[in-house]
């Protein structure tokens, strides 16, 4: 778990650190789990974690937003035993709309869902499941980097 996530963050840190830290002043609402919801409305006070008593459910939730968020072109396909459906990672488009924004209400918002997500495991909670919503976070972030040489500062959409 360790090296994946620190993947991750290295990404997401590339990616703010090159757009100065700035982004939309609002975030993606549509779909997000209410914890995030939450923890933005109270001002982001950390380390406070909000309550996640059904992982399984707070990680079908994350799937749910992570979908709306991602471009169209990004082919969802059903994916069994899980209930989430699946996102194509084959490179289909330079737009990347809502995924494709710095500053702390995006995907630093995702990052922050992720980490909750991954505490609130127990030992019998499907460790697999998380793993693949992070490499698909990274396998974005990595598509974004190769495709974009600025930083989109588009007006986000609700």
């Amino acid at each position: 778990m360790d090296e994946i996530w620190k993947t991750l963050v290295g990404l997401w840190w590339e990616k703010e650190k090159a757009c100065a830290f700035a982004g939309p002043s609002r975030g993606y609402t549509e779909g997000r789990p209410i914890q995030v919801s939450e923890w933005v409305r109270y001002a982001r006070k950390a380390p406070v974690k909000p309550p996640i008593d059904d992982v399984e459910a707070f990680g079908q939730k994350w799937w749910e937003w992570w979908v709306l968020m991602n471009p169209n072109w990004r082919e969802r396909s059903s994916f069994a035993p899980r209930t989430h459906p699946r996102l194509e990672q084959t490179a289909g488009g330079e737009e990347w709309g809502a995924v494709d924004y710095s500053g702390p209400n995006r995907i630093l918002n995702v990052l922050i869902c992720l980490r909750w997500w991954k505490d609130a495991m127990g030992p019998n909670d499907d460790e697999e499941y998380w793993v693949e919503a992070v490499e698909d976070v990274i396998w974005a972030l990595g598509q974004i980097r190769e495709l974009t040489q600025s930083c989109s500062q588009q007006k986000a959409s609700e």
